[in-house]
């Protein structure tokens, strides 16, 4: 499910301010004019300088100008009219993709005043990673990690059950058509060292995104356990699955 990120920003002229979302996220730029009075029929012009045509969103009487929006933009934003009816100006941006990273300029103009505000957008990528079992022999195993969707590019480690670093076999980053990296590493591990857990964990620091995903060998040679940990700033996520094994 998307999340919604939404920053409550005081309107000032000139002022610039920084945001951050990750793909596939709902976010909302807002705008407080400090009116405390219903600007929903004033003009309202959201714009990118850097797109043609500029139009993210174009609003005046009421009614929104569908005909003068970037397609890029169509079917993925809107006014909160709640928020316009007390002086605020919330523009929401759904499924957010890489591309909508860039700078926003607000434009109101009503009968006795017109401002303008603009505010950075920086989008982001992750996922959690997926491991697999490319090899195995009675001596031990080959693991993979791949982890898709990220940006910018990530770094990918492997770890022991003690918080060491493991070196890895093969280490591969593409890039794809819409400049999100995708990220596969491999690891050889001897059945005895999956008596305790292996993670593999993808990070990076921009928008402070871990995601990790352990990895132990049971007793008897039966199954091996996948346990996902999503840790994104605060938040702590938990889930599992099993698979099955030959010997």
């Amino acid at each position: 499910m998307a999340v919604l990120f939404l920053l409550l920003i005081s309107f000032s002229a000139g002022e610039a301010h920084t945001i951050r979302a990750l793909v596939g996220d709902d976010v909302t730029l807002s705008v407080d004019t400090e009116t405390s009075s219903d600007i929903g029929d004033d003009l309202i012009y959201w714009y990118r300088k850097d797109l043609d045509p500029d139009v993210v969103l174009l609003q005046e009487n009421g009614r929104t100008a569908y005909e003068y929006q970037n397609l890029a933009y169509r079917d993925r934003t809107m006014l909160s009219a709640e928020d316009l009816v007390r002086g605020i100006i919330s523009l929401k941006l759904f499924h957010v993709r890489l591309a909508d990273e860039g700078k926003y300029n607000c434009f109101v103009r009503s009968r006795e005043n017109a401002y303008s505000f603009q505010m950075s957008l920086l989008v982001g990528g992750a996922s959690s990673p997926v491991t697999t079992i490319k090899h195995f022999n009675s001596h031990g195993v080959v693991l993979g990690c791949q982890a898709d969707g990220w940006y910018p590019q990530p770094e990918l480690s492997w770890w022991n059950a003690d918080g060491l670093p493991l070196p890895a076999v093969t280490m591969n980053t593409t890039q794809d058509l819409d400049r999100l990296y995708n990220i596969f590493s491999t690891l050889e591990v001897e059945w005895e060292s999956l008596s305790r857990p292996i993670t593999c964990r993808v990070h990076h620091g921009l928008f402070n995104q871990t995601r990790e995903r352990e990895v132990y060998y049971s007793e008897g040679g039966r199954s091996v356990w996948d346990v996902t940990h999503w840790l994104m700033q605060e938040f702590y996520v938990k889930s599992s699955c099993i698979w099955s094994v030959s010997t």
